[in-house]
């Protein structure tokens, strides 16, 4: 397949239907010439139990709308379903389905850059769920998963869910029912996000997890850094058009519900 010129960054969805298909075919109208359209998703799309219906009716709609959406796993998603062979992908560029996810460090070419996939986050609201239901410990990052990533080399563009410890998040005040070790855990998390950021050195980087559409240009150790948070489903600025050749922004989303 060669190289797209545009290319759809999608923020966390959380298996909203009514939002995402409808969020799907305003893309496709948007960018009528690319085929298929390729739709990179930073995590929390919504593969979901007891039986995935909602990547299921992704996955048939991106089919007829000659679409193929690569899925950056988030921290919300039932990851038993997502790591099996009929969804996973570590080469999406040479896959021809239209709906997969991709394995943590997959990284892909577009106009002489390398793009690195590397998802997941820790649950703030972990205490409300129930493991092997609702959460996962595949969730989160793993050292020995970023030293591998590390290891295959640098990376010009990074698609996470979490955002690292470098980049300017407007949280607020941490809520109280929390609790403190969440909050750590939390904290770490994007620390380990950072130490990848700081090793593969990008100068692009798209994030979501925290629902807010942020842009900010970060000094790091290597470099400026163009950072982008997409928001979630049902608020402006979920999605984005880029130009992967010059890496410009070209649309953002203003939709609401």
């Amino acid at each position: 397949m060669d190289d797209p010129e545009y290319v759809v960054i999608w923020g966390d969805v959380h298996g909203n239907w009514p939002w995402a298909s409808r969020q799907l075919r305003a893309m496709r109208s948007l960018v009528p010439d690319e085929d298929p359209l390729t739709v990179c998703h930073v995590g929390d799309f919504g593969f979901w139990p007891p039986a995935a219906d909602f990547a299921i009716r992704m996955n048939q709609l991106a089919t007829d709308l000659n679409t193929r959406i690569w899925v950056t796993p988030g921290n919300h998603e039932w990851y038993p379903e997502m790591l099996k062979p009929e969804w996973l992908s570590a080469d999406p560029v040479h896959d021809d389905r239209h709906l997969v996810a991709l394995n943590r460090g997959t990284r892909w070419q577009w106009h002489g850059r390398t793009w690195l996939s590397a998802g997941g986050a820790a649950s703030a609201d972990r205490f409300l769920r129930v493991t092997g239901e609702s959460w996962w410990p595949e969730e989160e990052l793993a050292d020995e998963e970023v030293t591998r990533i590390i290891a295959d080399g640098p990376a010009d563009v990074l698609v996470t869910h979490d955002a690292g410890s470098a980049v300017p998040l407007d949280l607020g005040v941490w809520p109280v029912i929390w609790g403190e070790e969440a909050r750590q855990r939390c904290l770490a998390h994007r620390e380990l996000v950072q130490r990848l950021a700081d090793e593969v050195k990008p100068s692009h980087w798209w994030h979501g997890h925290y629902h807010q559409h942020k842009r900010h240009d970060i000094e790091m150790g290597h470099g400026s850094v163009r950072v982008t948070g997409l928001s979630l489903d049902g608020t402006p600025g979920n999605w984005a058009i880029v130009n992967v050749k010059t890496m410009k922004l070209e649309y953002l989303s203003n939709q609401e519900k």
